[in-house]
């Protein structure tokens, strides 16, 4: 049946083509046969990519479906790729350790998120690209190469059904100016499975109010609206609300560079009286739940805890303006500096009746050590009676890097005081902010009283081609443990 379908659509592609070319021997219009031409060069990709997906159809390849996430990029001149050298697989396995917080995130569903796979293309213009997608899967999925952690932690497609994956997604329309442009795509069927997956949560919180929520559907709507909808049922009647998103772009406070940003929100209710137990409760837990998702680091969150996250605003929220990584991970044709950036510029940020698209530029700009920075977040005072307290105080804190990528190995916190212990720092490969757990050491027999420490926080990056070259920061606070007397049992 899957065959038929597609054969029936290469039908109608090829029956438009002829008709073009028809019109074609019948104008001498100068302007109706550039606009025929036109409509037939457009015609054409989508024509051999369904001859290419009927084929995979009928030699029984896996067929994996569109991608969940689409990313078309233009290839600079002189710029070459070989999507199976350990570099393009270094940068598959960077890639999935950041997505792994939304992988877990769909386990309820006995979903699994598959890729990056990687496969090079031509568009219509004979432009060379690279096309990179992630597929949501079902764990039975017959051609998947299994997840290989911690470097691997996700599946990938085979050869053949990324191959067909990709068949099946038309090309999008990448932006010519810049190093490396490119162009995103997201379903909105994205976005619902992810929905899907929390969906559970939301109505134990919802449960709680007195309520029972039934559904949560998205919905994008061109040429810049988002809206998440919740309908369930009151004691006495039925309920309907709304979280509703209007995307765009921004410039980046004292910069020319553009990032994604949701420029208006809005909250809806169809029962007054539940308006203020949205805003003020329900639309807080699906962000923070979301941010959750998308693996946003409680220091980022911190920051934006002002504001209600949404369906896409919680996406945005992952989203770096900028990555600091090693010159090394470059394939040839490349010229970098020592500590280089990959910097983000969106040129366009919206929906369509379909999902979310997207597009902009990557440059790439050098680091040096006046440019980074890091900074630490958490409490400064740790108080708790001496049961509690016996043997040591665990404290969560946050960190936030600045153009700086910290070698593994040489990022860590050190504690000086009462006591002294010293401990490493992860961080996923990408991301420039994160937490880590800190133990400030105390005797098991400790007596009521203040102890002063110091928490001293180190990070270095080593240059990829020159060892000798290093950037690093370094950030200390005092740390104040306080310790009372146990609380006597009353009589």
């Amino acid at each position: 049946m899957a065959c038929e379908k597609i054969k029936a659509k290469l039908d109608a592609l090829i029956g438009q083509s002829n008709d073009i070319n028809q019109e074609l021997q019948n104008t001498r219009d100068p302007s109706e046969i550039a606009a025929l031409r036109s409509a037939l060069s457009k015609l054409v990709p989508q024509i051999l990519s369904t001859q290419r997906l009927l084929a995979d159809c009928l030699n029984q390849v896996a067929f994996p479906g569109s991608p969940a996430v689409l990313i078309d990029m233009n290839l600079p001149d002189g710029v070459s790729i070989d999507i199976n050298n350990p570099k393009v697989s270094a940068l598959q396995g960077l890639i999935q350790q950041e997505l792994a917080p939304l992988s877990a995130s769909l386990a309820p569903l006995s979903k699994l998120l598959v890729g990056p796979n990687f496969v090079l293309a031509t568009d219509s213009l004979g432009h060379p690209l690279l096309r990179i997608g992630i597929w949501i899967e079902d764990p039975t999925f017959p051609a998947l190469i299994p997840a290989s952690p911690p470097d691997f932690p996700l599946p990938r497609l085979s050869a053949q059904s990324a191959s067909a994956g990709f068949n099946a997604a038309d090309f999008l329309p990448v932006p010519e100016a810049g190093l490396l442009p490119f162009a995103l795509s997201i379903p909105v069927t994205t976005f619902q499975s992810i929905l899907d997956a929390i969906f559970p949560t939301l109505q134990v919180a919802a449960s709680k109010q007195g309520l029972s929520l039934k559904s949560a559907t998205v919905q994008t709507n061109r040429p810049d609206t988002v809206k998440a909808q919740f309908d369930g049922d009151l004691p006495l009647t039925s309920f309907s609300a709304t979280f509703t998103e209007v995307l765009g772009t921004q410039q980046l406070p004292d910069s020319v560079q553009t990032v994604p940003a949701v420029i208006k929100s809005d909250f809806s209710t169809s029962v007054g009286d539940l308006f203020n137990w949205v805003v003020g409760a329900f639309f807080p837990l699906y962000g923070a739940v979301l941010l959750g998702v998308w693996g946003v680091a409680s220091s980022v969150a911190g920051g934006i805890s002002d504001k209600i996250t949404g369906t896409v605003g919680s996406f945005i929220a992952r989203l770096p303006p900028r990555i600091p990584c090693r010159n090394t991970m470059f394939p040839s044709g490349f010229h970098v500096a020592d500590f280089p950036a990959l910097v983000f510029n969106w040129k366009a940020f919206g929906a369509t009746d379909s999902g979310i698209f997207a597009d902009g530029a990557i440059s790439i700009e050098a680091r040096d050590q006046n440019e980074v920075a890091l900074t630490v977040s958490g409490s400064g005072l740790i108080t708790g009676p001496q049961n509690e307290l016996a043997g040591g105080a665990d404290q969560t804190y946050s960190f936030s890097l600045v153009n700086l990528a910290p070698d593994p190995d040489k990022f860590g916190w050190q504690v000086s005081g009462k006591g002294s212990d010293e401990g490493s720092i992860d961080r996923t490969p990408l991301s420039q902010a994160g937490d880590f757990g800190v133990d400030f050491p105390l005797p098991f027999n400790v007596a009521p009283g203040n102890f002063p420490f110091t928490l001293a926080v180190n990070a270095t990056e080593t240059c990829g081609s020159d060892p000798s070259k290093t950037l690093s920061s370094s950030f200390s606070k005092k740390v104040e443990v306080r310790v009372t007397k146990n609380p006597t049992n009353p009589p």
